[in-house]
């Protein structure tokens, strides 16, 4: 590569380039799945966050640097095998605006592709998706029979048109659905970008013609088309903001910035530049990125500049805030990360559809046995006939064909009479019912949070599973915006070991300004803040605490001076709200620079580092430079954490005060965080800096190097004090569980917040009961687990040591409430899980605390896969995505935490209290429609046609059709059609009002009593009668 001697000067200028964090979002909202890079791209994949295996660095590699798919020696798999993505050993080194360069290297072209046909295909596909369904092979396999003149006396039509009935109604089904992806996908494909020449000419190109190292010019709200490496902005410092609802969920602005070796270029100088961007192997992990700038010096030294995930620009994403960016495609199509981690979602299939195919097995096998029967008789009648010297010439050529022929022809002939038993329809009106069941579901008003907008109301992802909510045994809730608003509202704090109760009307501003404070005042020996009471420090440090330590993004309308804050977390905004309350108010973050107002002044702290917040570290800190040069670091985060950082001098009596304060705050239901803080000297900082810089820098191990660093800082707190955060409970949650509890649901509430916040919140939500007496599992190792679940037993389980039933329920529920704790739960599982089980079978209530993601899903699982019942998850935010793909029916909250949750649920709701409709009104009601119009179907099918059978003792076997041809093709999806219909769409056993005032007619169906192989058997007894 040529050296750019006119770009050297601006490019040397990176060695002071500032760490490359990763963005500011809470990683353990996913699903945790382990991937490693060059594998996961050949499937659909579950949304990875986990940190995979560091990829190969890439290097210049020409097209065989493709790895060939393996060869399948099965024609089903080579068909599976179509469309699948092909995977990179090494990923080809991408140059910046060099079209040349990248057109050898065989990168994917960026066209978007979610439709499942196309012209060519749709027939051959479709038709082969429709016969991996085991009823329709069957009913092929009669019109094969029926084409056969010989082996049957019925008219070929009556087969092949009920079949191409079903075929053709499933196919435009699809079809239309299909055509609608189309829609979208060419609208995306179409869609125009500016892409900008080395010569700094422009041209529009629409996006499916994008191409890898193209240089693109962004402008506010344009959507991102690929994967790029951000270069220049026009903003301070290269700031960049997006929004990634898209992706993550989350409806909070994320905070980029380029490279400062590219950034201090002007923007005339970006499509020119000499450079390369080394990248790893593509994969799904949307929070890890690890790539190089590679540049050249006037001496010819190849000079690396490390990317991370600061400088990445995901597709889906959209700019926000920023008026023009310049970034190189990095990752088209297929490699985007958006791409690899689209999937379809869990296959599920519902308890009446699993019944149902034991039915319709039983009745092919009925089926079978009367044909058999018929066919005997038939070689029987003959024999017998013939040899009572009777002349059969009416009966042709089997009057001189063998009687075992003629029994075996026979058998075939009745097979296909007595096929109508299973009306090929079935399938197809039941389709149809779902989906107007979910259409009921959706302009129920009673779901919308705006009587008669629709877009306020529930959404059904799926109708597959309508009847399923019918039998719903447990509910796995989350807490944090399901059953709680999720709008924070900061209540209370404690501060030196001094409680102050309403922080959020200028408490703490009225103690400071009560004393002769300054902004920049410090205490100190020499008596010059000696008038300054200590406790009044002590409430400035923890003011500052909230003004600087967060990563919120804060929109300032000067003309109504209205201040709005953004923030990843709810807990950030109201946070800085409290600070600004109390005349702490931050402005900005650009250029290294943090402004502040504090009590009318305007101070700015150089930002020197910052350490963001995950669900790992559950702790942010950052270090700052005061106005007046001081280095302080301030920190926050869970008390359970913090706790264990603070000085071994900690003065005692504050901090036993505080431990009291916090305890009292979680009683009363509210979230708490400490703040910390501590003064650094330069040299100490300097010290730490350089470690952190070269771990910052690192491309092998960087997450890890930056973690070990992050914590050898975070150490030796002093402790200045407590928030305590309120979060309400959402309205009707209490009547709703109290519901569910007497509709015979049991109702789990899994959350990550701490054990007394927990319980006091399964009290306000009538989930815990204050006269019950509670079962408490927090033990730390497998011993005092195990012994705290057998004293549990010994206590509650003594007299009934089988306590679960097959269906999951319990011959004796206690009202005992369980409370497990998220370290504790580890062995529960893990070591105990049937103690465990049988101890939580025997509760009323049970409440996991401290639980990570993981976890939540393992929770389920476990009951799913033991109790053998049917589970419903709900939650609101991203970590609930894989507990609501786990169970059963997944639920989905339109949470102020993003849709990530309510995209991947099968139904979506916008608050908690419409649970309570959905499953005990629409669920119930789904499950008695459809199983009745199963029954119905088959009830009509069997009285209709099963007398052919009876029929046959009187036509001596002979295979005489007993209705015409027509008759026979048109009766299912004519002459027959709408009574099932019209009881799938409106048959209501009991009223609404009946059902609201009597939980209990919820009982009783849910063991799935309508529909069992006793109330089947009943039907056809009774079509046979």
């Amino acid at each position: 590569m040529e050296p750019d001697t006119n770009l050297h000067s601006s490019l040397k200028k990176s060695a002071s380039l500032e760490p490359t964090a990763e963005l500011d979002i809470d990683s353990s909202k996913f699903q945790p799945v382990s991937i490693d890079p060059p594998e996961a791209v050949t499937e659909d994949i579950e949304l990875d966050t986990k940190p995979s295996p560091a990829a190969p660095a890439a290097s210049a590699v020409a097209a065989d640097d493709h790895a060939e798919p393996k060869k399948k020696t099965s024609i089903v798999k080579k068909i599976k095998s179509l469309g699948k993505r092909k995977q990179w050993k090494h990923y080809p080194l991408v140059s910046v605006n060099d079209v040349e360069s990248n057109a050898d290297k065989h990168f994917p072209h960026n066209r978007q592709r979610t439709a499942k046909y196309t012209l060519l295909t749709f027939l051959p596909k479709n038709l082969f998706e429709q016969f991996r369904h085991a009823h329709n092979v069957y009913f092929l396999a009669l019109v094969i029979i029926v084409c056969i003149p010989k082996l049957t006396p019925l008219n070929p039509v009556t087969a092949i048109l009920p079949l191409a009935f079903v075929l053709v109604v499933s196919a435009v089904r699809e079809a239309f659905e299909d055509h609608r992806r189309y829609k979208a996908d060419k609208a995306v494909n179409e869609r125009k970008f500016t892409v900008v020449r080395p010569d700094g000419s422009t041209d529009e190109v629409a996006s499916m013609d994008l191409e890898v190292g193209s240089v693109l010019r962004l402008t506010e709200g344009e959507l991102i088309p690929a994967d790029l490496v951000l270069l220049w902005t026009s903003l301070e410092e290269g700031l960049c903001y997006v929004d990634t609802a898209q992706l993550d969920g989350e409806t909070n602005l994320k905070e980029l910035r380029a490279l400062d070796a590219t950034f201090r270029l002007n923007e005339a100088q970006i499509p020119s530049l000499k450079a390369q961007v080394e990248l790893e192997v593509p994969h799904s992990n949307l929070y890890q990125f690890r790539a190089n700038l590679l540049t050249a010096a006037p001496d010819g030294i190849e000079e690396k500049h490390p990317l991370g995930t600061k400088q990445l620009l995901l597709r889906g994403a959209r700019i926000r805030n920023t008026p023009r960016a310049l970034a190189v495609i990095v990752y088209n199509g297929r490699d985007s990360k958006l791409t690899l981690n689209q999937k379809n979602p869990p296959s599920k299939l519902s308890f009446l559809d699993r019944r149902l195919n034991t039915v319709v097995l039983s009745l092919v096998a009925f089926d079978t046995l009367c044909a058999i029967a018929c066919g005997l008789g038939a070689g029987i009648s003959q024999t017998v006939l013939l040899n009572e010297g009777h002349d059969l010439w009416y009966l042709g050529r089997l009057f001189h064909e063998p009687a075992a022929e003629t029994g075996v022809f026979n058998f075939f002939s009745y097979f296909d009479l007595l096929s109508f038993l299973v009306p090929m329809s079935l399938m197809v009106t039941l389709e149809i019912v779902k989906m107007v069941q979910a259409l009921f579901m959706q302009w129920d008003e009673q779901m919308q949070t705006t009587p008669g907008d629709s877009e306020t109301g529930m959404t059904a992802k799926t109708s597959s599973l309508n009847d399923e909510l019918g039998l719903v045994k447990y509910v796995f809730s989350d807490k944090t915006g399901t059953l709680t608003e999720n709008k924070m509202e900061f209540s209370k704090c404690s501060i030196n070991g001094v409680r102050y109760d309403d922080p959020l009307h200028g408490e703490l501003a009225a103690v400071v300004e009560a004393s002769s404070f300054k902004p920049g005042m410090r205490p100190g020996p020499d008596g010059k803040a000696s008038d300054v009471a200590p406790q009044v420090f002590e409430v400035v440090e923890f003011l500052l605490g909230l003004e600087l330590c967060h990563a919120a993004v804060v929109e300032h309308n000067e003309k109504t001076g209205e201040f709005k804050f953004s923030a990843q977390s709810p807990d950030e905004i109201a946070l800085c709200e409290a600070a600004r309350q109390n005349k702490y108010t931050f402005f900005s973050r650009k250029s290294g620079v943090v402004v502040v107002n504090e009590l009318g002044v305007e101070r700015r702290y150089e930002l020197l580092n910052s350490m963001e917040f995950t669900s790992e570290r559950r702790r942010m800190s950052v270090i700052v430079r005061t106005p007046e040069g001081n280095i302080k670091r301030y920190s926050k985060g869970a008390d359970s954490v913090m706790l264990k950082r603070l000085r071994e001098n900690e003065d005692a009596d504050r901090l036993s005060r505080t431990h009291t304060h916090i305890a009292d705050f979680s009683k009363e239901g509210l979230r708490t965080l400490i703040v910390a803080g501590k003064d650094l000297t330069e040299e100490q900082y300097n010290s730490w800096n350089v470690r952190y810089m070269a771990a910052a820098t690192a491309i092998e191990g960087r997450e890890e190097q930056v973690e070990e660093a992050c914590d050898l800082m975070e150490r030796d707190l002093r402790l200045v004090g407590c928030t305590a955060i309120e979060d309400k409970l959402q309205q009707g949650v209490p009547e709703t569980i109290a519901y569910l509890l007497k509709a015979g649901i049991r109702v789990w509430v899994i959350t990550g917040d701490k054990q007394e916040t927990a319980i006091n919140i399964g009290y306000s939500s009538r989930l815990l009961h204050p006269a019950n007496p509670l079962v408490i599992v927090d033990g730390e190792d497998p011993d005092t687990v195990l012994r705290q679940i057998q004293h549990g037993i010994q206590t509650y389980c003594k007299d009934d040591p089988e306590t679960t039933g097959t269906d999951g329920q319990t011959s004796n529920v206690q009202e005992v409430g369980l409370v497990v704790n998220g370290s504790a739960l580890v062995f529960a599982i893990h070591d105990y899980s049937q103690l465990f089980l049988r101890l939580a079978a025997r509760t009323s209530a049970v409440v996991c605390c401290r639980v990570t993601p993981l976890q939540k899903a393992l929770v389920v699982q476990l009951v799913r896969k033991n109790l053998k019942t049917i589970t419903l998850a709900i939650g609101d935010g991203a970590n609930d995505v894989s507990m609501i793909q786990v169970a059963h029916i997944g639920v989905g909250i339109f949470g102020k935490e993003g849709t990530q949750a309510a995209r991947a649920s099968d139904y979506a709701l916008q608050q908690f209290s419409h649970l309570r409709r959905l499953v005990v009104v629409h669920g119930r009601y789904s499950l008695v429609r459809n199983a009745m119009c199963i029954q119905m179907s088959l009830y009509k099918n069997m009285a209709f046609f099963f007398p052919q059978f009876f029929y046959a003792f009187y036509n001596r076997f002979s295979s005489q059709t007993l209705v015409d041809d027509w008759v026979v093709t048109l009766f299912n999806i004519v002459l027959t059609s709408i009574p099932p219909l019209f009881v799938g769409f409106f048959e209501r056993d009991c009223s609404e009002s009946v059902i609201d005032r009597h939980p209990e007619v919820y009982k009783e169906i849910s063991d799935g009593s309508p529909f069992t192989m006793k109330t089947m058997a009943r039907w056809l007894g009774t079509a046979l009668a």
